[in-house]
């Protein structure tokens, strides 16, 4: 009797953590970008970029590193949720003044990650959105 529940607790905590690591590990984003940006802190030249989790029980820290592996940079992002607008695989970019600014992206229809902004006056300045489709 005790085997019977001990296997069905088992099999209880897989049906729920299995899902939750599933979902970090689909979370692979490529995507080429034809202009020079803004990552975290960093200054980064128009390419192609791979955008993954750090770390993979949490989704807090991500990294964006170029397909040559040359330029690699860790992003502290907060989650981003849209219960009614469905969104496509994307990144998305703040246009602020002559620079983009990589501000989020979309790894789901509905979920995806946010990196907090500068300033709320940066962000009142900013003139438009750019969204890139992922590949």
């Amino acid at each position: 009797m005790k085997l019977g529940k001990a296997s069905w607790l088992l099999a209880a905590l897989m049906g729920v953590c299995l899902p939750a690591s599933a979902q970090v590990i689909n979370t692979r984003i490529h995507v080429n970008i034809p202009f020079n940006f803004v990552a975290g802190h960093e200054y980064l030249s128009a390419g192609r970029y791979t955008i993954v989790p750090v770390f993979k029980d949490t989704v807090t820290t991500w990294r964006i590193t170029s397909d040559d592996d040359r330029v690699s940079v860790s992003m502290i992002t907060r989650e981003a949720m849209s219960p009614v607008k469905i969104h496509r695989r994307s990144v998305m970019f703040q246009q602020l003044g002559g620079r983009y600014v990589l501000a989020e992206f979309w790894t789901t229809e509905h979920s995806g990650r946010e990196i907090p902004k500068m300033s709320q006056q940066a962000l009142e300045a900013s003139g438009k959105d750019v969204e890139i489709t992922a590949e």
